[in-house]
């Protein structure tokens, strides 16, 4: 394949893979073998619908470093690998797709007793032991995984990989991994499937139906999520009402506006996995990290509170001093408030949260599923608010 091609062939593909839902924002990564010695790959910290030609990064199969001031994708060394490891791979895509990643802690290999899902991912689905993302031990990890005619890998506690002769064949084994995960999950807790019912429905009826809200300079705009009518606006730094009434949740987004500077919207999440956590389990209130990324953007844990309407006040101080380097927070029946700094972080905070608490879930389930210790997703979280959330703003 020539270069010119290799890199028209990712940006396309990286469109895709969010038109597909199977990663959001600039997670995961596309590559495309040019020859035996080199691929391209999808760069860094890159919106993909932003990729331009010049973003695409091309590497040496047996030695995937750049010096260049456009970083490779972090996963390079998987991709590296498997190329190495199986000359009949021709393309690789690494998503974050939702089932395949919260199920990713429970199992050595997945067994596909479907026959329309055999057909196209094999007798079972290898899962790679974990290691931190973006280091040459889960790209050992996964090549150890590797078999004939294995199309899919799932990565311990991160995502998948899944790879083929093109792009077509790739996005094949990622969706029918997809509905093998899926399934897995509901046959393993059927009131979850029952939430992911009532939510198909609408019929998921939250305890506080929380507004959204933004921020605008010194002010803040309060609006009902579901028709955008505004509900009120004020100053943020003395509360002071301009337009509308005053209640409990707008005081809330003052608060935080007013608290940390770097969040500019608010949101509420209505995914079902949040509604199934605070009503259904008997929990603490904190909900550790079982993914790399839910620890990379939402933080190291966060916190689950229960409503009482009597100590409103007090609970509003309290859910502002929970936000401390994390991006959300769970109220008891209601969902998460995501908190973030670019509204198109809105989406992506939903389903990484989702994800995580479907992890969770199964963690209570099967009991050899542990978090990530809390130093590493410190770590995860430091890193991601310091170097990767910066890298497209470079050049």
């Amino acid at each position: 394949m020539t270069l010119d091609k290799a890199k028209s062939v990712i940006i396309e593909t990286g469109k895709r893979l969010l038109t597909s839902g199977l990663t959001v924002r600039t997670w995961g990564n596309v590559s495309v073998r040019i020859d035996a010695d080199t691929f391209a790959i999808t760069p860094s910290g890159y919106a993909y619908e932003d990729l331009k030609p010049e973003h695409i990064v091309v590497l040496k199969i047996n030695r995937p470093e750049s010096s260049g001031p456009i970083k490779p994708s972090s996963e390079c060394y998987v991709h590296a690998g498997l190329y190495k490891a199986d000359q009949n791979i021709k393309f690789i895509i690494h998503t974050h797709q939702k089932f395949a990643s919260a199920v990713s802690g429970c199992f050595s290999s997945i067994p596909v007793e479907d026959k329309a899902l055999s057909s196209i991912l094999g007798e079972s689905v290898p899962v790679a032991k974990y290691a931190s993302s973006g280091t040459k031990k889960i790209a050992r990890n996964t090549v150890k995984c590797l078999t004939r005619p294995a199309g899919a890998i799932i990565m311990s506690q991160h995502g998948a990989v899944c790879f083929g002769a093109d792009a077509d064949e790739a996005f094949k084994q990622a969706e029918a991994l997809e509905e093998l995960c899926r399934n897995l999950i509901f046959a393993e807790v059927p009131a979850l499937a029952l939430a992911y019912r009532r939510y198909e429905r609408k019929a998921l009826q939250p305890l506080i139906n929380f507004y959204a809200s933004c921020r605008e300079g010194d002010s803040c705009t309060v609006y009902d999520k579901t028709t955008n009518i505004t509900v009120c606006k004020m100053d943020i730094k003395s509360g002071n009402i301009t337009e509308g009434l005053f209640d409990f949740q707008a005081d809330l987004h003052r608060r935080i506006y007013d608290t940390y500077p770097e969040i500019n919207f608010i949101e509420q999440s209505s995914m079902p996995s949040a509604f199934f956590v605070s009503k259904k389990m008997n929990i603490d209130n904190c909900i550790p990290a079982f993914l790399d990324d839910f620890a990379q953007i939402a933080g190291e844990n966060i916190f689950l509170f229960p409503f009482f309407e009597s100590r409103a006040e007090e609970m509003s101080g309290e859910i502002v001093d929970a936000l401390k380097n994390r991006s959300c927070v769970l109220i008891n029946e209601s969902g998460g408030l995501c908190c973030v700094s670019d509204k198109d972080d809105i989406r992506p905070l939903n389903e990484i949260l989702e994800k995580n608490l479907l992890a969770f879930v199964l963690s209570w389930k099967f009991k050899n599923y542990f978090p990530i210790s809390r130093r590493s997703a410190q770590r995860m979280r430091s890193g991601y608010i310091g170097e990767y959330s910066k890298m497209s703003l470079q050049i």
